[in-house]
């Protein structure tokens, strides 16, 4: 089922930890990324300050930092 999202990012998420300020591709553009449980993407910082629609993640990696890697 898909989830209705605002269209510029709710800053409250970043003292918990489901938002952070990034720079995905690293080419100075600034994104806010959600991680949240059943949410995953971004909202892009145009040049102009403003926000694009939220975008979400196409793919996401599932790595289990607990299982220790065999070497």
């Amino acid at each position: 089922m898909a989830q209705k999202v605002a269209p510029k990012p709710s800053f409250s998420g970043l003292s918990t930890g489901a938002l952070s300020l990034q720079d995905l591709e690293s080419n100075g553009q600034k994104q806010i990324v959600v991680n949240s449980a059943d949410l995953k993407g971004y909202f892009q910082l145009t040049q102009d300050d403003s926000w694009e629609p939220f975008q979400p993640f196409e793919q996401i990696a599932n790595i289990n930092f607990r299982i220790p890697i065999p070497g």
